[in-house]
């Protein structure tokens, strides 16, 4: 094949950077293989196979966050984790997470899959297992939430079977209060006229913003806090609790 132009090699030019990139090993593997004679080999066909072979293929970063030791420390977009070329074997925390060591410290294997492969456009602080699997660390299954959705979805999956959203079985019940400011639902409301509701505001600390400040806009003190205006939203409903409960 070396010198010769084929209409598979011809048809990579149209191809991504990266499927161009292996290329030729596989159209090795490809022409390496037994074609029965007598069958139609179609382009279309290989480059089917080439396209879910490089999907099924585990792609690794650099981790940007590693200590800069001399040692080269990778993440894959499925969890795995390298330490000079060698896998580095995570271990699981009392709560179900895996985790690794990296450097002198010891990381989330789902926050270093999620700050390398997930796209976090409203650059939200916590990361969300979608299925429910805390082990389940490949970037598809990952996803950044807020506090408040991170906790909701626990919730509707089941995840804290047996302990209610409000009321005393909440394990946060009486740490501020049920009618401190500071645990009352607020709306942070921004510039371009978008809105996050968090159900309290020590809840909004989980996206970078601080309580006092919050509550400071709340009662006139200040304008705005973290590029956004604050309002109290309304306490939910005894019957909902109720209901909840």
């Amino acid at each position: 094949m070396t010198g010769t132009s084929s209409p598979i090699t011809d048809a990579w030019l149209d191809l991504s950077a990266d499927i161009r990139a292996r290329a030729e090993e596989l159209e090795e593997e490809f022409w390496s293989q037994t074609v029965p004679q007598g069958s139609e080999v179609t382009v279309a066909g290989f480059i089917a196979r080439a396209i879910q072979a490089e999907r099924e293929r585990d792609r690794w970063q650099p981790i940007e966050t590693a200590p800069k030791d001399g040692n080269r420390y990778e993440i894959s977009s499925s969890g795995q984790v390298k330490v000079n070329g060698l896998l580095r074997e995570a271990y699981e925390t009392d709560k179900g997470y895996l985790r690794v060591t990296i450097g002198e410290k010891t990381v989330s294997v789902h926050r270093l899959v999620a700050l390398h492969f997930v796209p976090n456009p409203r650059h939200l602080a916590e990361v969300n297992h979608k299925d429910g699997d805390k082990k389940n660390n490949e970037h598809s299954n990952l996803e950044w939430v807020t506090r408040s959705e991170n906790m909701k979805h626990a919730y509707a999956a089941g995840l804290h079977p047996g302990v209610a959203l409000f009321g005393e079985q909440n394990p946060n019940w009486g740490r501020r209060g049920a009618k401190h400011n500071q645990s009352l639902p607020v709306r942070a409301t921004f510039k371009d006229g978008s809105f996050r509701d968090y159900e309290s505001q020590r809840l909004a600390e989980a996206d970078g913003f601080r309580s006092p400040k919050i509550s400071q806009c709340i009662t006139g003190k200040r304008k705005s806090h973290g590029g956004a205006t604050w309002q109290p939203l309304p306490a939910p409903p005894e019957t909902e609790r109720e209901a909840m409960e």
